[in-house]
């Protein structure tokens, strides 16, 4: 299950790339999504949780088992746990509640064959998993330009790098964007294996673990880019305040947004969201782990 140690009621001057690919898509979404409680939990997020879950132990030490049980206990502590606060739990057709755990078992089957035998067997090594990664640039624009992540995994052979991001959802595609984000977080943070690195020698990878697929991410539009779509997404969440609005994007992806009961654009109240706008607060800071979302 994604979440945000953003207090509700509050916009985050500091920024992940979902953050930004979200403000993109659909601005009202991004607000909706610190200004209201959700309609309903998401079975599917819960699942890349749990999938997440078991990569993570692999690549730190655990055994098949050990990484199993509790990618096993994470998803049914979260069926469990909506069915007795009676939450709805929402899934898609092809992430269904029954055979969850079938399919689990099947994609991390896939990824660990894919480890060992497709993609990572040729020396790579893998140096960082969950590595949590923080830049804040203070003189810029008052120091307002603050960008954190948590990268899945950074891989290493000789003098080459990769940054590799798991999918488990149902489609092998994903965003760019999030990875050319990632780079420039992680070669900006002088803690990360990979600060102070040219983009140039940092390969961005996708895994999509459902379909034994690696999508390459590149090309990355260069660091004068980010950092200028990161001061724009500043820029744009300060507006969202003074001006008391965030337009919406109405298209396919509506059918999954957990906070539609609450986005004009589909019968809820523009007032209510404007006065929501007007009064909320914007931190500058995290509070907690940050937690890009698991999908």
């Amino acid at each position: 299950m994604a979440d945000t140690p953003t207090a509700l009621g509050a916009l985050n001057l500091w920024h992940r790339s979902t953050d930004v690919t979200t403000l993109l898509e659909c601005p009202a979404k991004y607000a909706l999504g610190r200004l209201f409680d959700r309609d309903a939990e998401a079975g599917y997020f819960a699942f890349g949780t749990a999938g997440h879950l078991y990569f993570h132990k692999r690549l730190t030490g655990s055994t098949p088992d050990e990484a199993w049980g509790a990618a096993v206990d994470s998803l049914a502590s979260f069926i469990e746990g909506a069915l007795s606060a009676g939450v709805e739990a929402r899934w898609t057709k092809k992430r269904p509640e029954s055979g969850a755990f079938d399919e689990l078992r099947s994609i991390v089957g896939k990824w660990e064959a894919d480890l060992e035998f497709i993609y990572y067997g040729e020396g790579w090594e893998c140096v960082a998993a969950e590595f949590p990664a923080r830049v804040d640039d203070s003189g810029v624009r008052a120091g307002d330009r603050v960008a954190v992540t948590t990268a899945d995994s950074i891989w290493r052979r000789g003098d080459e790098w990769r940054i590799v991001d798991w999918k488990t959802g149902s489609t092998a595609k994903a965003n760019p964007l999030q990875l050319h984000i990632y780079s420039w977080v992680l070669r900006h943070d002088p803690k990360s294996p990979i600060y102070g690195l040219p983009p140039e020698r940092v390969g961005l990878f996708f895994h999509h673990a459902a379909f034994s697929k690696l999508q390459n991410a590149a090309p990355y539009p260069g660091d004068a880019y980010i950092e200028a779509l990161l001061d724009w997404a500043t820029s744009t969440k300060e507006r969202m305040v003074s001006e008391a609005f965030a337009p919406a994007h109405p298209d396919w992806y509506c059918d999954y947004c957990l906070y539609r009961s609450g986005c004009p654009a589909w019968g809820g109240n523009l007032e209510d969201l404007r006065q929501r706008l007007a009064s909320a607060s914007l931190e500058r800071e995290p509070v907690g782990e940050v937690n890009e979302g698991d999908e």
